[in-house]
């Protein structure tokens, strides 16, 4: 008499220690095996025992491409933010050697200034502050004339005094440092406005100097961005000795009260 083909608790749930005769599928152990019934869950030809290895291989293989997909977008967004990142810093230290050369510009016309005075032996004398040059916007009688209630009520250049008057326009700097994508012979210019200091007019001469440096295409004559900065500086001037005691940065002017705004330092 055949045995009983229904599944116990504890044959599902045993161990399956199957003999080298049942895997081999032989019908006569099959059917006699006392732990190994046709039917049987544990036993190796049971077909829901092939469908679960089937699901648990299958599930096992979706849930290692499901952690390969998380890895991959991790490092995807790890690699993302460390390349925007970088790219931030390079434009923020592309930005800061942009306005340093606006600043060098700036440093140029003043150190252009002290070499103009330098040049005339008797002007750089005290007492002969009236031969001295000066950068004014123009050489008209209102611009020489004007006086500014606040910074210099009687800094003035009639021209009978003040006969060496110079139009102040912009100057190019001599750089031999080899230029960038974005750099042209014309990207660094300064210009300069001087005046006396009205309460020692002997021997304190002011200086203002503006430099740009501008980011010019390289096939056409467009400017694609300018960068700016503004210094004042005081100039002192004993019997032929010219000196540079001072400089510092102040807020970028108009035309107007670049020229006409005669402040101290």
């Amino acid at each position: 008499m055949k045995r009983s083909t229904t599944i116990s608790p504890e044959r599902i749930d045993a161990p399956s220690e199957h003999c080298l005769i049942c895997q081999t599928g032989e019908a006569e152990h099959i059917e006699n095996c006392p732990k190994h019934e046709v039917g049987s869950f544990a036993h190796p030809s049971h077909p829901e025992r092939k469908k679960l290895k089937r699901t648990i291989k299958n599930r096992t293989a979706s849930a290692g491409i499901i952690l390969v997909i998380l890895m991959m977008g991790f490092l995807m967004t790890l690699s993302t933010s460390y390349i925007q990142m970088m790219r931030n810093e390079t434009q923020g230290a592309l930005t800061d050697l942009k306005q340093n050369r606006a600043r060098a510009a700036a440093l140029s016309g003043i150190n252009f200034m002290a070499a103009q005075l330098s040049t005339d032996p008797s002007a750089a004398q005290i007492g002969n502050e009236a031969q001295r040059i000066y950068y004014l916007a123009s050489d008209s009688d209102i611009c020489r004339n004007y006086t500014d209630a606040t910074y210099s009520p009687n800094a003035s250049f009639p021209r009978a005094t003040f006969p060496n008057v110079a139009t102040s326009q912009w100057y190019y700097v001599s750089d031999p440092a080899p230029f960038t994508a974005t750099e042209a012979a014309t990207s660094s210019i300064f210009r300069l406005s001087s005046y006396y200091d009205y309460t020692n007019i002997a021997t304190a001469y002011y200086v203002k100097s503006q430099g740009m440096w501008r980011d010019i295409a390289t096939n056409s004559d467009q400017i694609l961005a300018t960068y700016q900065c503004q210094l004042i500086s005081l100039i002192n001037i004993d019997n032929g000795m010219i000196t540079i005691s001072a400089i510092r940065p102040m807020n970028y002017e108009n035309d107007s009260d670049f020229f006409l705004c005669r402040q101290k330092y």
